[in-house]
């Protein structure tokens, strides 16, 4: 995955092997790590493909705190790539599998950050 002059793969995140975190060294402010994901592979039929590269480039105009940002949009033969911000943390699942679990509060505020991220993007609107 990732053009091999400009991304340098650093790791899978993610069991599935669509996403990797990597390095961008063509970055404007110098190397920087991104998030690559292939949201497109393979013989998907035209009508699927510009469905899907629609909705990830409509992704890129969307600035909220709770909703990484999608910088790019790579399209090449066989794949197209989303190039995002990288954010390092925890999955909830992995909070909340060990004892003692996360306090009430924080608990309701992970909850409600969740909640205005989708709302965000229940918000947004391409050009269809």
């Amino acid at each position: 995955m990732g053009d091999g002059e400009r991304f340098q793969i650093l790791r899978p995140l993610g069991d599935d092997g669509t996403t990797h975190a990597a390095r961008d060294t063509a970055s404007a402010g110098g190397p920087r790590i991104v998030v690559l994901e292939r949201v497109v592979q393979g013989s998907q039929k035209p009508d699927e493909r510009a469905a899907a590269v629609r909705r990830v480039r409509a992704l890129i105009p969307l600035a909220n705190p709770r909703i990484v940002r999608v910088r790019e949009v790579i399209e090449r033969d066989a794949e197209v790539l989303a190039v995002s911000e990288f954010v390092d943390g925890e999955w909830l699942a992995a909070l909340t599998a060990f004892e003692p679990r996360p306090p009430l509060d924080i608990t309701l505020r992970l909850i409600l950050d969740l909640l205005d991220g989708l709302a965000a993007l229940h918000d947004l609107r391409d050009e269809r």
